[in-house]
């Protein structure tokens, strides 16, 4: 009777830990799916702010009077008008290539807890876990501790005082944050200071080392991307207007969509200009006549400067092999350290780093049926600012000196 007793008992224990298990299982499916569901959602969110301001731009366009797209009987210009819309195709065409595409992914999702240990930045990829379900938010002080260098001369980032009593500086723990730094993540204000990076006076980030973005296992240039939490080959920047990261797989159409943007916003203002009026002979004043068109071309303008300006600075990028997140923050990346802005330490001259540019992109090898694979990067080499030589640096060298 008791061996029946018992048999039965070790049955049920195990049959409740084989659902328990099971929960936990379907629990991390069910996280996956709703992760998939969101990133999905945010895609589609962003194609329709595109698709409303495109729409917003062309009808404050067609509605201008007097323009080049009508003739003086008031019929369409059929050419101008099948010009435009040609334009506005490729437009098109170039941001569904880019959005939602590949940029260079070397690893699946990552939490930052994980991440943690080959890069700073993936601590403050704790302020977008309402995107990823949380995940990580509770083990991120722990992550905290696999640092090595928050210690400055054996003290702590911020010693705390806890009921009136500074606590002792034996409890630093390490390679790491001290277990007072951690309490300092107890609440969840407290939580969110530790991650303002742009707070001079935050003693937290003052105290953080350079960007160390180099992962063991991917070459350099490799960077956690904190908004999709993966590492992301020759990382550039993460793109909120299509929610796409952009990397060394995918910024080749990046700049063509810059392209195809700044084509159409330049033609959309050369109509809008021709459909300017002077009142010589009518009762109307000169507002009267263009007020519609001047509302419209300094809307126009506005966003010429803005997408321009980027596909400028993105050429300028192609041509010297560099990316937006070196650019930015190149004194406080690790393999960038001794470096300056315009020492462009990764370029090989301007038909090497074009044809990396474009050749790297990975619908080029879809079509080629080309296995992709990532730029093995490695440290800069010796930078020479005053040599002869002046063609290998032209920003600074041993005549002039730009910046």
């Amino acid at each position: 009777m008791l061996r029946e007793e018992t048999t039965s008992n070790i049955q049920s224990s195990t049959s409740i830990g084989y659902r328990k298990s099971s929960n936990k299982k379907m629990t991390k499916t069910k996280k996956r799916i709703l992760a998939f569901a969101r990133k999905s959602r945010r895609h589609w969110r962003a194609r329709l702010a595109y698709l409303i301001a495109n729409g917003v731009m062309l009808t404050l366009v067609y509605t201008t009077s007097n323009t080049s797209l009508w003739r003086k009987d008031g019929t369409v210009n059929g050419e101008h008008l099948f010009t435009q819309i040609l334009f506005i195709l490729f437009s098109w065409v170039a941001y569904f290539l880019v959005q939602g595409s590949d940029p260079g992914y070397l690893s699946d999702e990552v939490t930052p807890d994980e991440a943690v240990e080959y890069s700073t930045e993936a601590m403050r990829a704790d302020m977008w876990d309402e995107d990823f379900l949380n995940e990580g938010r509770d083990d991120i002080s722990i992550a905290k501790t696999k640092f090595k260098k928050f210690q400055d001369n054996g003290n702590t980032a911020s010693p705390s005082k806890k009921d009136g009593k500074e606590e002792e500086s034996d409890d630093i723990e390490q390679g790491g944050i001290g277990a007072s730094s951690i309490e300092m993540g107890e609440e969840e204000g407290e939580s969110q200071k530790l991650f303002e990076d742009d707070d001079e006076d935050n003693e937290f980030v003052s105290l953080m080392p350079r960007l160390d973005t180099k992962h063991p296992k991917y070459p350099y240039r490799t960077i956690y991307c904190r908004q999709v939490r993966r590492w992301v080959a020759t990382f550039d920047h993460y793109c909120g207007v299509i929610e796409t990261p952009i990397g060394e797989k995918n910024h080749a159409r990046f700049w063509f969509f810059l392209q195809m943007q700044t084509i159409c916003l330049c033609w959309a203002v050369g109509i809008v200009h021709s459909g300017f009026r002077y009142p010589y002979l009518s009762t109307q004043s000169w507002w009267g006549l263009n007020g519609h068109a001047f509302i419209t071309v300094i809307i126009l303008y506005i966003l010429l400067a803005f997408v321009g300006g980027l596909y400028v600075f993105h050429t300028w990028l192609a041509c010297t092999c560099m990316t937006t997140y070196e650019f930015m923050r190149s004194e406080r990346i690790d393999y960038l350290k001794g470096t300056r802005d315009f020492d462009l330490p990764y370029s090989r001259g301007l038909g090497t780093n074009l044809k990396f540019f474009f050749f790297k992109d990975g619908l080029l090898h879809i079509i080629f049926n080309h296995k992709w694979q990532p730029q093995n990067w490695k440290l800069p080499g010796k930078i020479v600012r005053d040599s002869e030589e002046w063609w290998d640096n032209l920003w600074e060298n041993k005549y002039w000196s730009c910046c």
